[in-house]
């Protein structure tokens, strides 16, 4: 299993510059992530422990299970969330104020083994590219937009 704790994340690409103002948002639904390259753990974990994360914070939030579940009675698969209109049907559907979405877009593990320029004692070399939007319901505008390998 690959934990990315935000520290070793690198931001490479945005909408939105520094911080986002989620000041808006009292309710916060997160959305299963969306697996480009069949790393279902990964999808799985990430939105897990967003949910985790955010709920220490002033933020409610609708966890992936629940956004799942509305997602499957309009009909509506992760993949569909890059559209405005699914995200906010979405967000209505669950009473959230704005839609955490999520893409894997790459997931690489090498074993020690397939590579020559590991440090001494061997180990393993993992990497994992995430897009990550905040959608506003009411707006239907990107509050925050990055990508992070």
């Amino acid at each position: 299993m690959l934990v990315v704790s935000p520290p070793y994340m690198a931001r490479v690409r945005g909408a939105a510059a520094g911080q986002p103002d989620l000041s808006r948002v009292h309710i916060l639904a997160i959305a299963p992530f969306y697996d480009e390259v069949y790393a279902p753990d990964l999808a799985a974990l990430g939105g897990a422990r967003l949910s985790e994360r955010a709920a220490r914070g002033p933020i409610s939030i609708v966890p992936p299970t629940q956004v799942a579940i509305e997602m499957k009675r309009l009909g509506i698969a992760p993949a569909e969330l890059i559209s405005p209109t699914s995200t906010v049907a979405v967000g209505r559907a669950v009473g959230a104020d704005a839609v955490l979405t999520g893409r894997i877009t790459l997931a690489i593990r090498e074993s020690d083994h397939d590579r020559d320029d590991q440090p001494l004692g061997g180990g393993a070399y993992s990497r994992v590219d995430l897009n990550i939007r905040v959608r506003e319901v009411a707006t239907r505008l990107n509050l925050f937009q990055e990508t992070f390998i």
